[in-house]
């Protein structure tokens, strides 16, 4: 799947998340500027798109960033007490903005090349 080799290709680990022998999407470890593990679950369960076609990775995938909500990220990470430590407020809202201003960079770059549906 060269969706997956493109993720890959920008440094992001991707693992195939699998339910009783069948895959149903790909865990993708990113890290923010501040290193910041994020963790983006690209799930197919619910849905008729297949996680080994490129076009549906694009679109799953496009979808997943589509719905980050900045706000509950600082706010579910902040709740970390090195997390809060170590940024200030301004600099957690930089660094989430950065780091989600990056995924969508791939997402549309896979949407282009595979012609997923969903815009950011």
């Amino acid at each position: 799947m060269k969706a997956i080799e493109i993720i890959l290709s920008k440094g992001i680990s991707a693992h195939p998340y699998e339910e009783e022998g069948k895959l149903c999407g790909y865990e993708l470890d990113t890290y923010t500027a501040a290193g910041l593990n994020q963790i983006i679950f690209l799930d197919f369960r619910d849905s008729e798109l297949s996680p080994t076609e490129d076009r549906d990775i694009a679109e799953v995938f496009q979808t997943y960033i589509k719905s980050i909500d900045i706000d509950d990220e600082i706010e579910h990470n902040r709740q970390c007490p090195k997390y809060k430590a170590l940024l200030t407020l301004r600099e957690a809202v930089d660094d989430i903005e950065e780091w989600r201003d990056e995924m969508e960079l791939i997402a549309n770059e896979i949407k282009e090349q595979f012609g997923a549906t969903t815009n950011l």
